[in-house]
């Protein structure tokens, strides 16, 4: 692809130039199919049809930047799509979360958003803490190795999804469906 940061950032610029719509920019960081640079992120937030950045990079830089672009463009909306890293993002000024796992983690970002407005700082602490754990069971550890089918199998013991079936058998370990049941039956899961 010859992915040279002047094409990356001509790819991103012909996008947003052409379209009659505004643009929510997905950052997922520096991935060999398109490296997005904190620079090269800058100046896609100057673009002024770029009206939202979903940060999934895990990169403080690209973090950065995006709270330094915004500073010169207020209306630009900033959400974490790290839920393991939610506190951070909204300490620096970030507005809020665009998470994979908000279908089950929804009513923990919500609160841990309004306790952050509100100036809680141990709220937040606290239900960071329980969401961290929450998730990392459901997801299979800090290896996540069971994200798209222990999110579903969640979401079938909360009686919202009928099966765990995943592209290309994704895996839900014993451990997992084990860990996710205990949460369920624990209540752990809605609390």
């Amino acid at each position: 692809m010859n992915p040279t940061p002047a094409r990356v950032l001509g790819y991103y610029l012909d996008i947003l130039n052409a379209s009659p719509l505004p643009v929510c920019i997905y950052d997922r960081g520096w991935k060999k199919e398109c490296p997005l640079t904190s620079e090269i992120l800058g100046e896609i937030c100057a673009h002024p049809r770029a009206v939202m950045i979903k940060d999934s990079s895990l990169d403080p830089t690209h973090r950065d930047a995006a709270i330094v672009a915004r500073s010169s463009r207020p209306d630009l909306l900033l959400l974490t799509g790290d839920e393991f890293s939610c506190p951070a993002y909204l300490d620096v000024g970030y507005d809020g979360m665009m998470t994979g796992g908000a279908v089950l983690a929804a009513r923990f970002l919500r609160r841990m958003c309004e306790a952050h407005v509100a100036g809680l700082a141990s709220e937040v602490s606290a239900v960071d803490a329980h969401m961290r754990k929450m998730l990392l069971t459901v997801y299979g550890g800090e290896s996540i190795t069971c994200w798209l089918t222990g999110l579903k199998h969640a979401l079938v013991r909360l009686g919202v999804f009928s099966t765990t079936a995943s592209f290309l058998q994704y895996p839900l370990t014993n451990e997992c469906r084990e860990g996710i049941d205990e949460l369920a039956d624990s209540n752990a899961l809605l609390d």
